[in-house]
This record gives C-alpha cells, sequence and structure tokens, in this order.
C-alpha cells in the first residue's frame, strides 16, 4: 500500500470497491494520477483466511512448504479483487465513484474517518509490563519518567519482542522464578529485541552474554536497546548466522528459544549443543497443544532433558527444562 496521509487533516475518504482484475491496472493507474488517491490497499485475500491456512502451522526461520503457498494463492483466484482507494477529500473520492460508475463498476462505498497521529496511536500499543516486583519492561518513551533500579528499556522494533506477548512474558515469568540459581552464562537464540538476554544481563549481570538471530534488523534493534539500558556494549556478543560457528558448541547456564515450533524442531541440535550438565532450558512461541510434540522430539533425541514446568497464557504457552547428565 501506498499512502501519504497528511498530519494537518482531521479526516480522510476511503472507496471500498470489488475490481474486476481485468480492469484492475487502469483504475489503479487513474486513481492515482486523475483523482489524487494517496493510497491504494488491496484485499485479495483477508487475514483471517491466511491465519486458518497458516496462523496454526508456525512457519517461521525459514521457507514455507509449496503446497501452503499454493493453497494461499488458490483463495485469491477469483474475477475480482477487493480494494480500498484512500482520498484526502470527500470531493475526490465522490469523483472517483462517479469515474467508477462509468468503467460500469458498482457497489462502491464512500468511509470517513478522523484522522489520527499513527505515530501515537502506534505507541499505544506498547506500555509498561511488570513482571514482578523485581523486573519491569519499559518502553523507550516513557524512561524519563518511569526510573528504576529494576527497569528494562525497551524500543519496540517491528516484529520483535516487548515483553506484551504470552511467549516473551512467559519466558521472563520462568527467568524470575528460577530465584537462585546460579546463572553466569546465558544464549538468547533468536534474540529478537534481545529482550530476555538483556533482562538476564540486567539481574545477574552474567559473565557471558551472548545472542544470536537470523535477521540483522533483529540484531540491530538488540544494540539499540543495548545503548538505550546505557548497557557496556563489551559485555555482548552478539552473532548472525555467518559467525555463529564462533559460539556453535559452547555451553551455557541458561538458554532461551522463543521462537517457533517448526524452528524449534529444526534448530533443535543447535540448542542441544548449548547445554551443559544442570543448564536451564526455556522454550517458547508454542500454541497450546504444539507442546507435545516438541517435548516428544526434545526428551527423544536427549532422555536426561527433565520437563520442569509448563506455563500458559492466553492462547501460548512455554516450557522450562532442565539437562540432568
Amino acid at each position: 500500500m501506498r499512502t501519504s496521509v497528511k498530519a494537518s487533516m482531521e479526516k480522510y475518504y476511503y472507496v471500498q470497491v470489488s475490481i474486476p482484475l481485468n480492469l484492475q491496472e487502469e483504475i489503479d493507474a487513474q486513481a492515482l494520477s486523475d483523482w489524487s488517491c494517496t493510497g491504494i490497499e488491496d484485499f485479495s485475500i483477508d487475514e483471517a483466511t491466511v491465519d486458518a491456512i497458516l496462523g496454526e502451522r508456525s512457519y517461521s526461520g525459514g521457507d514455507i512448504p509449496d503446497e501452503q503457498i499454493f493453497e494461499v494463492e488458490g483463495r485469491v483466484q477469483t474475477d475480482t479483487s477487493l480494494k480500498k482507494y484512500y482520498f484526502d477529500s470527500s470531493s475526490l473520492a465522490n469523483a472517483f465513484m462517479t469515474y467508477l460508475k462509468s468503467m460500469q463498476v458498482d457497489g462502491s462505498h464512500l468511509i470517513e474517518k478522523e484522522a489520527k497521529d499513527w505515530n501515537e496511536e502506534w505507541k499505544k500499543n506498547f506500555s509498561s509490563i511488570v513482571v514482578s516486583e523485581n523486573l519491569k519492561i519499559v518502553p523507550e518513551w516513557e524512561k524519563k519518567e518511569n526510573q528504576g533500579p529494576h527497569n528494562l528499556y525497551i524500543y519496540p522494533g517491528m516484529g520483535f519482542g516487548t515483553g506484551s506477548h504470552e511467549t516473551t512474558f512467559l519466558c521472563l515469568k520462568f527467568y524470575e522464578e528460577l530465584g537462585s540459581n546460579k546463572i553466569d552464562t546465558c544464549m538468547d537464540f533468536g534474540c529478537g529485541s534481545g529482550i530476555l538476554g538483556l533482562a538476564v544481563y540486567l539481574k545477574n549481570k552474567t559473565k557471558r552474554n551472548c545472542l544470536y538471530d537470523i535477521d540483522e534488523s533483529a540484531i540491530e534493534n538488540t544494540k539499540q536497546n543495548i545503548e538505550l539500558n546505557n548497557f557496556k556494549p563489551e559485555d555482548f556478543e552478539i552473532y548472525l548466522p555467518h559467525t555463529y560457528a564462533q559460539i556453535a558448541g559452547e555451553k551455557f547456564d541458561l538458554v532461551f528459544a522463543n521462537i517457533l515450533q517448526q524452528t524449534l524442531i529444526q534448530e533443535r541440535k543447535k540448542i542441544f549443543n548449548h547445554l551443559k550438565k544442570n543448564s536451564i532450558l526455556i522454550l517458547s512461541g508454542l500454541l497450546r497443544g504444539q507442546e507435545v510434540e516438541v517435548i516428544e522430539d526434545y526428551q527423544s533425541h536427549d532422555p536426561n532433558l527433565e520437563l520442569v514446568e509448563v506455563k500458559t497464557k492466553g492462547d501460548w504457552l512455554a516450557l522450562m527444562m532442565r539437562k540432568n547428565q
């Protein structure tokens, strides 16, 4: 979608309509050139349908199987495409609707909306989260007004953990409950924003803190959060796939893997190689019911891996395991 809603606008407008596929290219071009359309949104397939196809299959960190792509694509093979055309004024929107009628496209609807400060609206999705009396996750813009020795400050990068998601929160709860367990070293495998590894450092001042992710933007967000908390960058080791060989096989007291079911199984061998006797392993990113396959897979490959506890929140859950030998 291309859009450029002006901050000074009090209202904006969009026309919702089903466009025949053979007219789509022409109508899109005319909307942009002749009626100053500020954005076009295509709803050939709705989010609910995508969720129904892929939502419970947990594809992450790898390619989605071809048969699933074909299934999604099959749902969009229709004669029309549901679209929204955005405008700064009702007069432009109405003129565009008149044009649609001239193209024999009927059924268009004009919707009026209040303009918002989208930057401020985005921030409303993130607020301080109290994990316990000893750990609080605070978004970057609340830092000045919300100071404290138990606060971890996070800038919510795109798609990365802020503590608000159930899986991240469950991992933090597990960590808090470790209590007197001695943790000198920590690996955050699939670190995202770095929130889990940084929380351990905040609480334990761990001697070794390793953070790994396959996504460069995640690593940049992690570095941003290290700086935001005034931590020493040299206290953290950060790895991407092309440097992971430097850390492969090294052992840690605590290992987090907050990813997804499919990836937890695919990356099991790497995760196991970071465990030593008495290591604590916290796994998450699982929907209810998915834990059965993960537990069976992990324990079948290492019978010394004990399931300590399962925590749930909403539709999600996390596992705490301990390597006994």
